[in-house]
């Protein structure tokens, strides 16, 4: 059986991301009020994240951080197309 890679977009929808301290790097931060936007570049080139946080959520610009989501979060979508996957 062949496996053909293919690209695809994996989307996230949860409120209030858990935040901890380690590997991602911040590399965009946009306080809008309310919430604070962030980007973080993800390891060995693999894209990046924007995650919506509280605007009490202490983060700075390079800190380091991972976001966390429970698994019914994540929503795949070819890259293609962009039909959903799950």
């Amino acid at each position: 059986m062949a496996c053909l890679a293919r690209a695809f977009v994996a989307g996230i929808a949860v409120d209030g991301p858990r935040l901890m301290f380690d590997p991602a790097e911040v590399s965009l931060l946009e306080p809008l009020g309310a919430e604070t936007l962030i980007v973080v570049e993800l390891e060995a080139n693999a894209g990046e994240v924007t995650a919506r946080l509280h605007r009490d959520t202490r983060v700075q610009m390079g800190d380091a951080v991972v976001l966390s989501a429970p698994p019914r979060a994540f929503y795949l979508f070819d890259g293609e197309s962009g039909q959903r996957l799950n």
